[in-house]
């Protein structure tokens, strides 16, 4: 592999200790350029409900603006692809082989977790986001956070297993 063309991406996978592989990154590569891309695709929330796919494109759209001046994925990379510099890791929630980066040589990186206890860390952590939020902001976040607020362990696993595969983690 060209070592002049290259670029690491760090798939994080949440609740798998994405944010720890980041940090490490940033130790073993201290001078090198982070690029933070939002998730792509936004699997979990996606076509659950108005409320949760206004929020998604919203948040999403405002995020890629904030980096990258651009309101969608393909501007997003497109700007990456011209601007990256040869080592920048490009970092987030997105499957292997959404980066389209044509000119480079991507290396791919990324950490692991036991399935039941990242999806228990995930229900802990949504429960969490659920009673750090005023009530009235509580109406406005998406079903599956609701669900782990409200709920058990078990209903939070039985409102995954109703949406289908809409919640299954295609990293893993």
């Amino acid at each position: 592999m060209n070592e002049e063309k290259s670029l690491y991406v760090l798939v994080r996978i949440r609740k798998s200790g994405s944010q720890s592989l980041v940090e490490m990154i940033r130790g073993a590569l201290p001078d090198r350029k982070i690029h933070s891309m939002p998730p792509d695709p936004p699997l979990a929330d996606l076509g659950v409900g108005f409320f949760e796919d206004f929020r998604r494109v919203r948040r999403t759209k405002k995020r890629l603006w904030k980096l990258f001046k651009v309101t969608g994925y393909p501007e997003a990379w497109k700007h990456l692809n011209r601007n990256a510099v040869p080592g920048s890791v490009i970092s987030g929630h997105f499957k292997y082989g959404s980066p389209v980066l044509p000119d480079w040589d991507l290396k791919y990186i990324t950490i692991m977790r036991d399935p039941v206890g990242r999806l228990y860390s995930e229900y802990r952590y949504g429960r969490q986001s659920y009673f750090q939020r005023p009530v009235w902001r509580r109406f406005y976040l998406a079903e599956r956070l609701k669900v782990a607020g409200k709920g058990t362990f078990r209903d939070y696993v039985a409102y995954l297993a109703k949406q289908g595969d809409r919640f299954s983690n295609p990293y893993v």
